[in-house]
């Protein structure tokens, strides 16, 4: 993960919010995955195109008293979750 990092959602992925939590479910595969809130602001932030910089630091504005060093360890687990499962791409040309 490097804060330039941008992602992209799959064709075939759908995402429905529903009382500030997320679910994601590839048409493709079946698999089902459920955001909380935290998973829901990053999903958001990444739908809108921004790089990854944009949302870690939209995660420290709407969570302040989280330390950043977790911020970072807990989106760094689920984007490579998100993309182990097909849920989620790294853009073409995005820091390795």
């Amino acid at each position: 993960m490097h804060i330039a990092d941008r992602y992209r959602v799959p064709p075939g992925v759908v995402a429905e919010e529903l009382d500030g939590e997320t679910i994601l479910l590839s048409m493709d595969s079946g698999i089902y995955y459920g955001l909380d809130a935290i998973g829901t602001t990053i999903w958001r932030g990444l739908k809108q195109g921004g790089p990854l910089a944009a949302v870690l630091h939209e995660l420290r504005v709407a969570f302040p008293t989280v330390p950043s060093a977790q911020i970072e360890f807990d989106a760094q687990r689920l984007l490579a979750e998100l993309v182990e499962q097909g849920l989620l791409q790294l853009e073409a040309g995005a820091a390795p």
